[in-house]
């Protein structure tokens, strides 16, 4: 029981630097102590373990007091750890992060990108996305080398993943693909051409692809990395996986994500041109869904690709995890319900043919309950009906045998 209660102290204390109702947890947890004689042998201070964990250096909160609060230093030092790689304000930055959230989502429940994650991405498949990143830095880095000094906020050759990409493709033996893969995928030809009108048009666009990518592989590529690392029995810091590794950067990745975040913010832009770079940061990542969804019609999850505009209406769409893997996956009306031979493939529903048996197999695959919920009284109104009619005749058939409340006189 002692050792229970010295460790419920010990969380009680690192929550109420962060809340009021952890102070009021550790205010409990030590007043119950003491009621039992639990610690009153004890000169174990509760703050010990806080200090240990850097948590509290502001104050110390000690079981043999009444005070539990923590001062506002030491939730400061505690905001600044858990939000350190997010600026507290509302520049370029924030807007960029807030605007794509839901985009990014989408993005995070691609069929190729959950495959990833498990580890199940076949290695060909893996080799093919890289050479579309390849290409895709390889048009990025050559349209930034071109951006007016005034907008090239961060050092931007420290971040070159073209090279690092090309270092592990030579390693899986696939650099020999290179020149006539870009033939064959018409989503990375697509990316490539974007970026390109961007570079002639409106260089200053190029920032929002940078964002995206760039912090995409600072951020999420680092816990890809060691996923790719086990999937394929490469080291986490060997040959293979270079692509996820900045060497160049001369800081730690943290630090890198800070101060690319607050070089944003430095720039000096109106209004109009930091919504039209969040407008493009939106577009760059339904472009990367369409590099992966690529993917998976290579895999045989999908039949086709959709269009760029079909993939905009997806990646908008405010969903939940599961509904937005069954949109993209082309069975957003799956239901338990419904028999093996109605559910179909979503190979088949995902197919954007209009003929009228595709048409009916639609029809056919939708929740024979879905109604009930969206319209409760069309379903109720014959099974009231029938039920009517039965309590008619049954009082027939029971007053026909005579008055029923005779015996009861």
């Amino acid at each position: 029981a002692q050792a229970v209660w010295l460790d419920l102290c010990r969380r009680s204390c690192s929550i109420a630097a962060c809340s009021h109702r952890g102070e009021r947890m550790l205010g409990g947890a030590v007043r119950r102590a003491e009621k039992h004689g639990i610690l009153k042998d004890r000169s174990m201070s509760v703050d010990s373990s806080a200090e240990k964990n850097g948590i509290l250096k502001n104050r110390s909160i000690s079981v043999d007091s009444n005070s539990t609060v923590a001062t506002k230093g030491d939730l400061d030092e505690q905001n600044k750890r858990d939000d350190v790689d997010v600026p507290h304000d509302s520049g370029l930055a924030m807007a960029l992060k807030q605007s794509t959230k839901r985009v990014h989502f989408a993005a995070q429940n691609i069929q190729f990108v959950l495959d990833q994650q498990k580890g199940n991405v076949p290695l060909d498949s893996y080799v093919s996305f890289l050479c579309q990143l390849y290409y895709v830095y390889e048009a990025l880095e050559r349209c930034l080398e071109h951006l007016p000094q005034k907008l090239k906020h961060f050092d931007l050759e420290a971040l070159r993943r073209a090279p690092a990409i090309a270092s592990d493709l030579k390693h899986f033996g696939s650099q020999s693909a290179l020149p006539e893969f870009l033939k064959h995928s018409p989503s990375t030809q697509q990316y490539v051409d974007h970026l390109q009108e961007l570079s002639r048009e409106n260089p200053l666009l190029l920032l929002s692809h940078a964002y995206t990518r760039y912090l995409g592989d600072l951020s999420g590529g680092q816990i890809m990395a060691r996923e790719i690392a086990k999937a394929y029995g490469l080291s986490a810091s060997g040959p293979g996986t270079a692509f996820y590794h900045f060497e160049k950067l001369g800081t730690s990745i943290q630090q890198a994500k800070v101060d690319y975040r607050l070089s944003l913010d430095a720039l000096d832009l109106s209004t109009e041109q930091k919504d039209a770079l969040v407008t493009e940061a939106k577009l760059a990542f339904v472009l990367s869904v369409a590099l992966m969804e690529e993917r998976d019609v290579a895999a045989g999850h999908l039949q086709e690709a959709r269009s760029l505009m079909e993939l905009q209406e997806l990646c908008s769409k405010k969903t939940s995890p599961l509904q937005m893997q069954a949109e993209y996956r082309g069975v957003p009306n799956q239901c338990p319900f419904l028999s093996k031979e109605r559910r179909g493939t979503s190979s088949l529903l995902h197919a954007r043919h209009h003929n009228s048996e595709k048409s009916q197999d639609r029809v056919s695959n939708k929740c024979p309950f879905s109604m009930m919920l969206n319209q409760p009284w069309t379903c109720l109104k014959p099974l009231v009906k029938v039920g009517g009619i039965l309590l008619v005749l049954a009082f027939r058939g029971w007053f026909s045998r005579g008055c029923p409340f005779a015996k009861l006189a």
